[in-house]
């Protein structure tokens, strides 16, 4: 018996039809769909259905068939009036990636350090308002100056926000290099992707957010141990016109006005004078705690305040009268300042301006 059955099931499968490869898987539920969905949207197509999977056809002649528009090369396409880049292979096969604008690139969070190669005619400011972080940032972060210069081909470290990029050495603990920088300590463990405060390790590179460097030692005038002097030069500035006076002999700014930073920094070298803008009353000579060093605010009427700051050395005090061009304070590098320079500021009505749009 065990014969006869074994050779009835050989018969079978000698004589049985071998399924051509074209009916594997038209039963599947992928063939299905494939299918129905070219159902849904093809009113005239017929389902042609061989010794394989359908076929979708459609009954056109020769002249009903559209024309195949070739696709633009790619040196023709316009990237600021197309958001969609067709892209040719060789065989002539398109491809339809999304092009991302400047701006979404920009506006993507980033946490981590990038490598940036500078271009001609880039400036340390004009890259700080390019990734939105502050100047200081990018100095303190590349071992820069106030006076150094960039040349085109060199990579610039760019943290992902403003801040201190730190480098954990034998000792440090969160708390100590937050209270250090003036940091948060919460911040930085989530700006790194920290769990824990113990995580840390010599040699890593922390980015503290809004971190800066410890206020610059100040310096005084001789041997007096208070910061307002006589000045020591009679030297005015140029007078005329009507609109506010340029406050410096020093021309260098190394950063511009924009919405991070309500204000010009005017570079030169430490003790430098600065000379009031127009003339009014001292409303604030002294030191801020929010970062300005020594600084002085002058009322000149009208809603009009000019704010000076990073001093060395204050030549007036709070309520003195002072004429334009008059020689105010010397340039230095007090507060979150990386070197000699002078920050200046216009308020109208209280808000900061842009100082460019005041001076003559």
């Amino acid at each position: 018996m065990l014969i006869i059955i074994t050779s009835f099931t050989l018969v079978n499968n000698i004589f049985a039809k071998i399924p051509e490869a074209e009916e594997l898987g038209r039963d599947s539920i992928i063939s299905k769909l494939i299918i129905n969905k070219n159902k849904e949207f093809l009113n005239n197509d017929e389902i042609i259905e061989e010794e394989g999977p359908a076929i979708i056809a459609k009954r056109t002649t020769h002249e009903e068939q559209p024309a195949l528009e070739a696709p633009l090369p790619q040196s023709q396409i316009d990237p600021e009036k197309n958001t969609n880049q067709i892209i040719t292979t060789d065989e002539g096969s398109v491809l339809v990636g999304t092009q991302l604008s400047e701006e979404s690139l920009k506006n993507q969070p980033r946490n981590k350090v990038i490598d940036y190669l500078i271009e001609e005619g880039d400036t340390v400011s004009g890259i700080a308002q390019k990734f939105e972080i502050s100047v200081a940032t990018i100095l303190w972060s590349n071992n820069l100056t106030y006076y150094s210069v960039i040349r085109p081909g060199k990579t610039l470290k760019i943290p992902p926000v403003t801040g201190i990029l730190y480098t954990v050495k034998k000792g440090d603990t969160i708390s100590s290099i937050a209270k250090k920088y003036s940091g948060d300590e919460d911040k930085i463990l989530e700006q790194n992707k920290l769990t824990s405060a113990e995580q840390i390790s010599i040699g890593q590179n922390l980015m503290i957010p809004d971190g800066i460097k410890p206020a610059s030692k100040i310096t005084t005038y001789k041997a007096t141990r208070s910061i307002f002097a006589p000045p020591r030069t009679t030297t005015r500035a140029p007078s005329s016109g009507t609109k506010l006076l340029w406050p410096t002999s020093a021309k260098k700014i190394t950063q511009y006005y924009w919405w991070r930073h309500a204000g010009l920094d005017i570079a030169a070298k430490s003790g430098t004078p600065i000379y009031a803008a127009e003339s009014g009353t001292v409303e604030t000579a002294g030191w801020s705690n929010g970062g300005y060093g020594y600084y002085i605010i002058i009322n000149h009427g009208n809603g009009i305040k000019t704010l000076y700051a990073h001093s060395n050395k204050l030549y007036v005090r709070k309520g003195e009268k002072v004429s334009r061009v008059q020689s105010i304070m010397s340039m230095g590098s007090t507060g979150w300042s990386t070197g000699p320079h002078l920050h200046f500021e216009v308020r109208a009505n209280g808000y900061k301006k842009n100082p460019l749009s005041y001076i003559r």
